[in-house]
């Protein structure tokens, strides 16, 4: 009798077959590792059975097929991963509860075979990865007709996504850290208003030709205290303040010698 069994570790031990669906009546689950084993074919779609799960690693298998609606609409408070295995897609259209993933984190990278464009759920949990896919098109707008999600960590490194940032992604208050890198069809100059997130502390976009904004003080001030790929040149606020104040020194300088100079003149023609 396994009902009272809430933590289960299989990791590494050469299992194959499919999804042992016998564990969706442990009821008391509150971690599943099944990562580095040989499962094949699709995700049931019964992860509602689970009230309790806060970890679920399914990693380094062969699943195939799409993303289970119920991961993605019921695992709240979880730390999901799907990465390296066959997954072809997930369903955007299934995937309708806003608030279930926002302190969840979402995993699911190295699937070479999960394609097509991304949707604006991408937002929603709290940390989302989706690294070294497939994707392609433009980075979609973000959606508050939900509210402002709580999203802290974005990537989506090494897909094939066009374009640039999102304007509307700025919104998104508490986020911390971008990675798009390696995007080779990311281009044009980054929105300003990225500058004005308050707790964005990285932003990487290497391997794209996105470009950092020119001649504007707030986004000096971000390269000041985030991480960016941007290579920090002085803009030209910063090189007139610096001739600004290089011209002041020069002319106090003169102005200074030419006070020292008739102070000399005058104590001289008033020497006996």
């Amino acid at each position: 009798n396994l009902t009272s069994l809430t933590d289960l570790n299989l990791h590494s031990n050469a299992l194959n077959g499919t999804f042992p669906e016998v564990l969706f009546s442990l009821t008391s689950i509150k971690s599943i590792d099944l990562s580095f084993n040989s499962f094949a074919g699709p995700i049931p779609d019964k992860f509602d059975s689970f009230s309790s799960l806060t970890y679920l690693d399914l990693s380094l298998n062969q699943f195939t097929g799409s993303v289970p609606p119920t991961i993605l609409n019921t695992l709240s408070n979880c730390n999901i991963d799907l990465s390296d295995n066959n997954l072809t897609s997930i369903p955007w259209d299934q995937w309708t509860n806003s608030q279930v993933l926002s302190n969840s984190i979402l995993t699911i990278f190295g699937n070479k075979k999960l394609s097509g464009r991304l949707s604006y759920q991408i937002y929603w949990p709290k940390e989302i990865y989706l690294n070294s896919n497939a994707f392609s098109g433009l980075l979609p707008e973000l959606n508050t007709t939900s509210g402002i999600p709580s999203i802290t960590y974005f990537s989506v490194s090494s897909n094939q996504i066009t374009g640039n940032l999102p304007i509307s992604l700025t919104q998104a208050t508490y986020l911390a850290t971008i990675y798009v890198t390696y995007n080779y069809g990311m281009y044009g100059q980054i929105p300003v208003e990225y500058a004005s997130m308050p707790y964005l502390n990285t932003l990487q976009f290497y391997g794209t030709s996105l470009t950092c904004p020119k001649d504007n003080y707030q986004w000096d001030q971000l390269q000041g205290r985030a991480a960016t790929s941007c290579p920090y040149n002085y803009s030209s606020y910063d090189h007139h303040d610096y001739v600004g104040w290089y011209i002041a020194l020069f002319i106090g300088g003169i102005v200074l010698l030419l006070i020292i100079a008739a102070l000399i003149i005058f104590c001289a023609t008033r020497s006996p």
